[in-house]
């Protein structure tokens, strides 16, 4: 029953198997290297631009974490078989027991990572040509609770009284004016610059004021879709649209995707990785 016990405590606490077998100074090892190894990954979570150098080292984290967790387990599980160790003091061991227990449950409550990284997945073409069904990538969650949103931005974000994620992009912040005319995107009455994509032909690229220039998909310039009223922004909400912009519920077409609070943001949309063909890994979203 020891050894079953110190190996699976280990598993969600390094440490706390060999705290458990009274093997104490290897115990603190275990815990002390195990919370700096967590802080390491939490440091890189707050990296500000996500690239491919990143998405490896976070692979190669998990699965060296994963390895180490479980060599743990089985090392906890072989000192309690040894049937020759010599007794440990109960006070002693509970103070190592308190102190393995409170270094990992602390760690829990220190801010050392606001944000965090979260898989999200593309099921629909909205987001064409820059994200497209399939793509999988990495939300920046809680980007937003210490940096200002943009215009330009991909956000993935949840409509009220909905906890579904949704993702566009960010066009108007509140008191913009946003509106479509015969295809073309107005931004408080002034059109934003539009130039045809160089080789693909049904593509054009945008350039938002003081923003980013991304290439949407665009194939007409009749319908609801490109011919709207003029939407009014209210204050701490924003206006979303999809890149593919013939075929996209957004805030144009759909009410509910109208103007969304600020704080219904999940998080901000960082690189795809998933799939690897096609040039797709490591793609950044901007």
């Amino acid at each position: 029953m020891l050894r079953w016990s110190a190996a699976l405590l280990t598993l969600p606490l390094p440490g706390l198997g060999h705290a458990l077998v009274g093997a104490l100074p290897r115990a603190l090892l275990i815990t002390t290297i195990s919370l700096l190894w967590v802080a390491l990954f939490a440091l890189l979570l707050t990296v500000e631009t996500v690239t491919q150098t990143h998405l490896i080292l976070s692979a190669i984290w998990m699965v060296t974490a994963l390895s180490a967790v479980l060599a743990a387990a089985a090392d906890a599980w072989r000192l309690a078989r040894a049937p020759t160790r010599p007794p440990v003091p109960w006070p002693r061991r509970t103070a190592t027991l308190a102190a393995v227990l409170g270094l990992n449950t602390g760690l829990a409550y220190l801010p050392i990572a606001p944000i965090t990284w979260r898989s999200f997945y593309i099921p629909s073409p909205s987001m064409a040509p820059t994200l497209r069904p399939g793509d999988r990538f990495i939300v920046q969650e809680g980007w937003y609770d210490t940096n200002p949103l943009q215009r330009g931005d991909i956000v993935v974000f949840s409509r009220p009284h909905d906890h579904a994620g949704y993702v566009k992009r960010v066009i108007g912040l509140g008191g913009d004016r946003v509106r479509m005319v015969n295809g073309t995107l107005l931004l408080n009455s002034t059109p934003v610059p539009s130039t045809r994509h160089p080789t693909e032909p049904n593509q054009q690229i945008l350039t938002l004021p003081d923003g980013p220039s991304y290439t949407v998909a665009k194939l007409s310039n009749q319908g609801f879709a490109n011919n709207t009223p003029e939407f009014l922004v209210p204050p701490g909400h924003f206006f979303v649209l999809g890149d593919n912009l013939d075929n996209s519920y957004d805030s144009r077409t759909d009410a509910r995707l109208r103007y969304i609070p600020t704080a219904n943001l999940i998080g901000r949309a960082a690189i795809i990785y998933w799939p690897f063909t096609n040039g797709r890994f490591g793609t950044s979203l901007r």
